[in-house]
């Protein structure tokens, strides 16, 4: 629900890198609770690389769109 949240309040734009979120949130609870596949370190770098790169997305996001946030 969060990512669903997520695009609806960014828009559409931001479709693409809130589905990798939501695939590596899936990607954990199959780890944490079904220990079916292995996270790699290759994948947990992609990861947190995509994670900086949001948070400056998102904050130039609020900045065009509700300057009054920031």
């Amino acid at each position: 629900m969060t990512f669903v949240a997520a695009e609806l309040a960014l828009g559409s734009a931001f479709t693409p890198k809130l589905s990798y979120f939501d695939r590596c949130r899936r990607m954990r609870n199959d780890v944490d609770y079904d220990h079916s596949s292995v996270v790699t370190e290759v994948d947990a770098t992609d990861l947190l690389k995509e994670a900086i790169l949001f948070i400056h997305e998102v904050e130039t996001w609020i900045v065009a769109n509700h300057p009054q946030l920031t």
